[in-house]
């Protein structure tokens, strides 16, 4: 279960990184301002 949860959070985490960076070239804002 632990394990299951942490890899659902995981996953998240590489979701919002992705969706940040998409959102960062659609902008023109670089990431280090996010």
């Amino acid at each position: 279960m632990w394990l299951y949860e942490y890899g659902l959070r995981k996953q998240n985490k590489r979701r919002v990184t992705a969706w940040r960076r998409g959102t960062c070239q659609n902008y023109g804002i670089s990431p280090a301002l996010v």
